[in-house]
This record gives C-alpha cells, structure tokens and sequence, in this order.
C-alpha cells in the first residue's frame, strides 16, 4: 500500500508533467501566432505581460517591505505551468500570457483569513502601507517610462523632424511611378524646397493632378525625378535623430 507521502509525491509528478504539457502548449500557440501574424504582434503581447509584471512587483515589494504576507507571485492567469514555493511565498508561471497578479490576505474586507495570518493582512496594515502598495504599480510605469527616456535620450539622440527619408513608397502611387525609393530624401517639389513631412504634404496638394519635377538625395546624390502628383503624398517617411 501507498503510504501519504507516496501520495503526495505521485500528486507533485502528475500536477509537473501537466505543467510541461500546458508549457508545451503554450509554446506552440505563441508559434502558431508568429507564423499567422508575425513577429511584432508576439513582441507586443510579451510586451504588455512585461509591463503588467512588472507592475505587479511594484505591488509585490511595498507589501513585502510593510511586512504584509505574500502568498502568490504569479505571472499569467488560468492554469499554474510551473511554481516554487520559497518561505511563504508561491512563484510561479501560469498557461494564460495575460499579466500577473500578486496575492495578499486582506484585500477585500470580507476575506476570510487564518487567525494567525490576520496581523499581516492588507486590510491590518496602516493607511501609510496600503497606500504606498496600491500605488506602487503605477509608480513602476512611471519608473519604466523615465529609465525608457534616458535610454532614448542618452543612446539614440532625440528625433530631429528636419532629418527624415523615405521609408516606403506605397504600391502603384505617384512616388512609386516617379521612382522614388526607400531611403530618398526629398528636398524640393517644383522648385519649393521641403524640409518636413508637412513641408511634402503641403507642396503635393498644392499641386494635386500637375507633373512637376521632384529633387531626392539618394546615396549623397541629387537626383531629379518627373512626378504626376495625386492629392496627397504616397511616401512614408521615417524620422532621423540629431
């Protein structure tokens, strides 16, 4: 016969080989949503569980500092892939890639708690402590949006609206029909030079349906192009940094 710790440990391995096959699962929807959507949309929603994330940390350190009890630490929703268990506290991964969540006994009024738990309840911390932790997470977006702009700032320079280029040219337009390519610069239309985007846009409606001569710098060149111009400009131009 099984003894209770033979029990247990039968339950551990059957809840960790269902956590490596939800993992698995996940693992092939997220391939399954590059190969249909591409990239940039796995890149954002991996994005959005970062931020939450890290909003939930925020949540998660000021409780710890007010000596609030910590149950859970979960990143995702639904049901648990991975989880460790270091002193009060569960970290974990969930099958759901949409957030995070912190749990602490106390947050609602009604909440029943055990007896020897009740003193580090949210709801028994001082007006000081659950301010500072329902703050924090939207401190830690703030925290991320300064640490973003220094990077910005500090390693890629500020964009500069008067350095710009091409960086598509939309499919059977004017621009594609003139010759105009990805990385031209545009500098004058009719002779009426342009310096940004507005600068183009403007020029082309003023000369909505004409043939005028469009000057680009391509490649450290001057190149002069003949152009029909339709109502609007059918470039998409990228903005250079100072």
């Amino acid at each position: 016969p099984e003894t209770p710790g033979d029990e247990a440990g039968t339950a551990e391995e059957r809840i960790e080989r269902a956590g490596w096959w939800r993992l698995a699962l996940v693992a092939a929807a997220v391939v399954g949503l590059w190969r249909w959507q591409g990239l940039a949309l796995v890149v954002v929603i991996f994005s959005l569980v970062f931020m939450i994330t890290m909003h939930e940390l925020g949540h998660y350190l000021t409780a710890k500092r007010a000596g609030m009890k910590v149950t859970q630490f979960f990143v995702g929703f639904g049901p648990r892939i991975w989880s460790v268990r270091r002193g009060e506290t569960e970290y974990g991964i969930r099958a759901i890639p949409a957030g995070a969540f912190v749990k602490v006994p106390g947050m609602l009024r009604d909440e029943e708690v055990a007896p020897e738990d009740e003193a580090r309840t949210y709801r028994q911390a001082s007006f000081k402590d659950r301010v500072t932790m329902a703050s924090a997470g939207s401190a830690m977006h703030f925290l991320m949006a300064f640490i973003l702009l220094f990077i910005q700032f500090s390693f890629f320079g500020q964009p500069d609206p008067d350095q710009w280029s091409v960086a598509e040219v939309l499919p059977g337009s004017a621009a594609d029909a003139a010759g105009v390519e990805p990385g031209d610069r545009i500098v004058s239309v009719d002779g009426q030079a342009v310096t940004t985007t507005e600068d183009l846009g403007d020029e082309v409606r003023k000369r909505a349906g004409e043939t005028v001569p469009v000057k680009v710098q391509r490649s450290g060149q001057t190149v002069t192009l003949e152009a029909s111009l339709g109502a609007r400009a059918s470039v998409i131009g990228t903005v250079g940094e100072d």
